[in-house]
């Protein structure tokens, strides 16, 4: 089926949201896994240049321009998944390449990213408002990316959404957490496969949102 269109206007989102869903954990879990087990080798090998790029520049002793760096390799990173499961639960085809060359205003997912992290990190110091930025900026990215929304009316669309049911959220943030400590746990090795799955997961629940009859 085909998606429908909102164009690059918050509004339909807004509507979306006003409207209400319902977060069914099981059915995201269960789409991402589909989603990871049609491309296992393709999704682990991109975790694996995902978790080098990250992580490479941290070796290099220079604050801040290493964090900077990793921050947006981080963004073309995780966007990458997004683009990959929006192509894939749209029917089409998914190449590595396709990951790694985004297409729009990039500079506003760069932005939106390492803001978005940044504040994240601050909240953090505050404990219970750092989970909740945490999971209410979950789907800054994709609203950028995917659907070339302005940065700052997606963050407040991300934060909205997850207000609307925050409790079912959180308990999604934390099987997604023990399933990223288990891939850790694995000598490392499981994240390649923890990881992927997690991330896709993220992607069917904002399909589940805003995608409901995709």
């Amino acid at each position: 089926m085909s998606l429908p269109v909102y164009n690059t206007s918050p509004a339909p989102y807004a509507g979306r949201i006003e409207i209400g869903y319902r977060l069914k954990t099981a059915v995201a879990f269960r789409l991402g896994w589909q989603l990871y087990a049609k491309h296992p080798f393709l999704w682990s090998f991109y975790t694996l240049g995902v978790v080098l790029m990250v992580a490479g520049p941290m070796f290099i002793p220079l604050l801040p321009v290493n964090v900077l760096v990793s921050l947006t390799f981080s963004a073309i990173g995780l966007t990458g998944f997004w683009v990959g499961a929006h192509a894939a639960s749209s029917g089409n085809a998914v190449k590595i390449n396709d990951l790694l060359q985004p297409t729009g205003d990039f500079g506003q997912v760069v932005a939106g990213h390492v803001v978005s992290t940044l504040g994240i990190a601050l909240g953090l110091a505050l404990i219970l408002p750092g989970i909740f930025l945490i999971s209410a900026l979950r789907f800054v990215l994709p609203f950028v990316f995917l659907e070339k929304i302005p940065f700052w009316p997606a963050m407040g669309l991300s934060i909205k959404t997850v207000r609307k049911t925050l409790p079912g959220w959180l308990g999604f943030d934390l099987l997604c957490l023990l399933i990223l400590v288990a891939g850790f746990a694995l000598a490392g090795v499981g994240v390649l496969v923890a990881l992927p799955w997690v991330m896709l997961s993220r992607y069917a629940t904002y399909r589940q949102v805003f995608y409901p009859q995709g």
